[in-house]
């Protein structure tokens, strides 16, 4: 989470107005990691394609490898109103009722929410 992009927005109207919101995109700040993962994935179907000599298991394969580790590929945005926080990936958005939250605690590279 170093390289991230964080904005603050306000608004003047009594809507929910977005407080804070960031996003983070795993592939850019490991590079190494990129590399080394995009290697395995494509290794693997390699490997079952020649010992089964069957397209559609390769296939299968790749597909299984490249959903298992769609997170890391794809950016995740995250965004703190005043009554929720919201967290959107390429497979789900997760929605968190801010009135569940006790205290948020803002520092340079985290956000710490308790709970009851």
């Amino acid at each position: 989470m170093q390289n991230k992009d964080s904005q603050i927005i306000s608004s003047t109207e009594n809507t929910t107005a977005e407080l804070l919101q960031w996003t983070t995109h795993p592939i850019k700040t490991r590079p190494l990691a990129a590399v080394l993962v995009s290697a395995f994935i494509l290794f693997i179907p390699f490997l079952v394609l020649s010992l089964t000599s069957s397209k559609i298991f390769g296939f299968l394969s790749l597909a299984v490898l490249f959903a298992s580790v769609a997170k890391f590929y794809f950016p995740t945005y995250f965004t703190l109103t005043d009554n929720e926080a919201i967290i959107k990936s390429s497979t789900q958005t997760i929605k968190k009722n801010g009135q569940s939250f006790v205290h948020t605690i803002l520092t340079k590279t985290e956000c710490f929410f308790l709970r009851l």
